[in-house]
């Protein structure tokens, strides 16, 4: 069994009844951002639309719940067991009734093409089963996952499965600059194109076709999905920036701050505020433990 280190989320927050996260064993840590478990307790006939906008794939085991997403405006497609969400550039809106538990990981960029050959840009802003691409996978990680409980987290099964997928694939590379580019996106969102490009010394085609091929979606779009994040992560009340941090966040003026709100969750930072959104806020949350792990370092 490995030693991780775990980091609890705010318990009753967005209806959020038990959550925890915590980091990967130390030979999965270029391949695993975080590992995570949520329960909700709400009634049966209780439902609750979520809207979802992530900065990297996950793979999500809903183990408790009905649970549907939005194909189109007012279209609900049932969905379940092990999927993976695709990164997001556009928000995607999902439903579940009855009470609820999720456990998953999020899947670091750079090792995409170390566990997959399908480039990320084609599951970008999708929901697949994950099977489609990591075949036989599904029913394992959707029977370890029902072991997982949020009040004594247990993962070691689940990594026991991504490190024979690991190992099955050859111990295949990660891609080095693109793990370079999530740290940037993460810590410095600001951050020119052009600039990065030149300090990673590729070139700026080289990085959007990496970035595509590992994030899903260009580079300019990873930075300004990861500045909204920062922006969103403040207004829940996970982050509390210094004022360097915060001039950075800011935007050109309250109308460029509302389009990015409704880029990525189709609300104002004002509904954003008033609405709760439990999955997002997990994610978020997950987001920021990363953040504070990779500063502590």
């Amino acid at each position: 069994m490995c030693e991780v280190s775990r980091s609890s989320t705010a318990e009753e927050r967005d209806g959020i009844s038990r959550a925890i996260n915590s980091a990967p064993c130390t030979d999965l840590k270029n391949h695993i951002g975080r590992h995570f478990a949520m329960t909700a307790d709400q009634s049966f006939d209780q439902s609750t639309v979520n809207v979802l906008v992530n900065d990297a794939a996950f793979v999500r085991i809903l183990t408790r719940g009905y649970w549907e997403t939005e194909v189109e405006p007012g279209r609900w497609q049932e969905c379940g067991g092990a999927l993976l969400f695709g990164a997001q550039s556009r928000p995607t809106r999902v439903r579940v009734q009855g009470p609820v538990q999720v456990v998953g990981f999020s899947i670091r960029p750079g090792a995409w093409p170390a566990l997959f050959d399908a480039p990320a840009s084609a599951l970008a802003d999708t929901l697949t089963p994950i099977d489609a691409l990591w075949p036989g996978a599904g029913a394992r990680l959707s029977a370890a996952a029902l072991d997982v409980d949020p009040d004594k987290p247990v993962f070691d099964a689940i990594e026991a499965i991504i490190r024979e997928r690991v190992v099955a694939r050859g111990h295949r590379p990660v891609d080095d600059a693109m793990i370079a580019l999530e740290h940037i996106a993460r810590t410095d969102p600001s951050r020119q194109v052009a600039d990065i490009s030149r300090e990673l010394g590729i070139s700026s085609k080289q990085l959007q076709r990496r970035a595509l091929h590992c994030f899903g979606h260009t580079p300019k779009m990873v930075l300004r999905r990861s500045r909204f994040l920062d922006v969103a992560a403040v207004l829940r009340g996970i982050a509390v920036p210094g004022e360097e941090a915060l001039c950075a966040l800011r935007y050109y003026d309250q109308s460029h701050v509302n389009r990015e709100f409704r880029r990525f969750v189709g609300m104002t930072p004002a509904q954003f505020e008033r609405t709760p959104t439990p999955i997002l806020t997990l994610g978020i949350q997950v987001r920021q433990s990363r953040k504070l792990q990779e500063s502590a370092a």
